[in-house]
C-alpha cells in the first residue's frame, strides 16, 4: 500500500478495492486491506465495505467470521441491511441449515426490512455471483 504524505485513501476507493477482491475470492486479503486502511490511514469505515466483506465471507462459508464482522459493524453504528441478511440466509442455506435461514428471514421481516422482487430469485443470484448484487455493485 502506498504510504506517502500526499496520498489519502478515499472511502469510495477502499470500497471498490474490497468489492473487486471479494469478486476474485480474495476476501481475507480484502479484510486485511480494510483493516490496514482503517488503522494505517485513519479511514472511517462504511456500511458498503462491511457488506462486501460479509458477502465474501458468507460465500466462502466462513459464517463465524462473517458474524464477528457483522457484530463489529453494528458496534460501529451500522444497521444490517437486506443485503447482509440475504448473505447470511444464503450462506446458511448452502450449509444445509434451513432452520436458521428461515429464522433470519423472519427476523428480517420483523425488523421491517423487505426486499424488492422475488426472494428466491435474489438468493439464487447471490449464491452464484458473490459481491455482484445490483445494490452492491453501484
Amino acid at each position: 500500500m502506498c504510504r506517502t504524505k500526499e496520498f489519502r485513501l478515499e472511502v469510495f476507493t477502499v470500497e471498490e478495492v474490497i468489492r473487486a477482491m471479494c469478486g476474485k475470492n480474495k476476501v481475507f486479503d480484502a479484510l486485511k486491506f480494510f483493516r490496514d486502511a482503517v488503522k494505517g490511514h485513519g479511514l472511517c469505515t462504511s456500511g458498503r465495505s462491511y457488506e462486501f466483506l460479509i458477502r465474501g465471507l458468507c460465500e466462502e462459508g466462513k459464517m463465524e467470521d462473517a458474524l464477528k464482522l457483522q457484530t463489529e459493524m453494528v458496534g460501529k453504528g451500522f444497521e444490517p441491511s437486506v443485503e447482509i441478511y440475504n448473505c447470511f440466509i444464503s450462506g446458511y442455506s448452502r450449509q444445509g441449515n434451513e432452520e436458521l435461514s428461515r429464522n433470519l428471514r423472519k427476523e428480517m421481516v420483523d425488523f421491517g426490512l423487505k426486499q424488492e422482487g422475488d426472494e428466491q430469485d435474489e438468493l439464487t443470484n447471490q449464491a452464484t455471483h458473490p459481491c455482484q448484487s445490483e445494490s452492491l455493485a453501484r
